[in-house]
């Protein structure tokens, strides 16, 4: 009996063919270059699929963003008509024109230029033949004794003198380290200011003098202990440079005029004499001016630089210098 073919026969052939081809492929080792190839081909594949996924995810998420938003907003009314209000009605119609309150112009300001110390009246002058007639009259009053030490020896003292055909009042006093002035001072302020007796008291002196000689080391001797009490006295009462001229009944008025300008005196009735006396610093003439308000019950600053009053039988002008202009200030025994 002849075997029966089927009419497909040759297309199984071909099918059995090419899975043996595939076979033979498979048992083959593959070519290094084509492996790398495949490799590169593949990661670059994977690479460029997640880069499509990031930015679909960006596109949704602001997709989802804008959705957020227009939900967000207020609805938007439609067919109704916003009508003004009365009060923008009244405000439109009315004919009085809305006029700016009026300001009143500020008051000037006076510069420390015009805010003069009072004038001190003109002394006449003095003749010559009159000048040794008043001389004469209070020669006897000089020299002033103005402080002796524990030995009676006088170790400050006012005098006249003549000085390149001018009469000076000159003022002598002892010359000292005046940093132990000030430590001194710091030691009894305190005190000093809660009792004023305390400059008084020898022995309480004599410790906190002690004291700053041994801070500053220097060598204490009595000499040196009378000598600061006497500076001490000055600067305590407030009066500094010119609390000597304070103590001489001769002077009717002491005038300062300013920075390294020999403070002027008047003694008896007009006698205008120059003395040996300074302010060489301006930070020491302001805090003269300064103790003077204090004396007269006034403080003394940039928004007050004037001042005028009376401190027992003196009479006190004094201006604090601003800018360009100077501090001075002048003091007149009142009769």
């Amino acid at each position: 009996m002849n075997d029966i073919k089927f009419i497909r026969d040759d297309v199984q052939g071909k099918k059995n063919e090419q899975l043996q081809e595939i076979l033979d492929v498979l048992k083959t080792k593959p070519n290094d270059i084509d492996v790398e190839a495949a490799s590169r081909f593949f990661y670059y594949m994977l690479r460029a699929a997640h880069k499509i996924a990031e930015k679909k995810k960006e596109e949704e998420e602001k997709k989802d963003k804008i959705q957020e938003i227009e939900q967000k907003k207020p609805p938007v009314l439609k067919g109704i008509e916003l009508k003004p209000s009365t009060m923008h009605k009244v405000w439109r119609e009315t004919t009085h024109p809305i006029t700016k309150p009026k300001q009143t112009p500020l008051p000037e300001i006076p510069t420390l230029k015009e805010m003069k110390l009072p004038e001190i009246k003109e002394f006449k002058k003095v003749k010559e033949e009159k000048v040794e007639d008043i001389i004469d009259s209070i020669s006897n009053d000089y020299p002033l004794i103005l402080f002796k030490n524990t030995k009676n020896e006088t170790i400050a003292q006012i005098n006249i003198i003549q000085q390149k055909g001018k009469l000076v009042y000159e003022l002598t006093e002892p010359e000292i380290d005046l940093r132990l002035v000030e430590e001194t001072k710091k030691l009894i302020q305190k005190k000093f200011e809660k009792d004023k007796k305390t400059i008084k008291d020898e022995k309480f002196l004599t410790k906190n003098i002690k004291k700053s000689f041994k801070k500053l080391k220097i060598d204490y001797t009595e000499e040196y202990r009378d000598e600061i009490k006497y500076f001490l006295l000055k600067d305590l009462s407030g009066l500094g440079k010119i609390d000597s001229f304070i103590h001489d009944p001769n002077i009717k008025t002491i005038i300062c005029d300013g920075l390294n300008k020999p403070i002027k005196i008047t003694l008896g009735p007009g006698l205008e004499i120059t003395t040996n006396i300074t302010y060489t610093k301006k930070e020491e003439i302001d805090e003269q001016i300064k103790h003077l308000g204090l004396k007269v019950k006034q403080e003394v600053s940039e928004n007050n630089p004037i001042i005028e009053g009376r401190f027992y039988h003196f009479k006190i002008q004094a201006t604090l210098g601003l800018g360009d202009a100077e501090s001075k200030f002048m003091i007149k025994r009142m009769p």
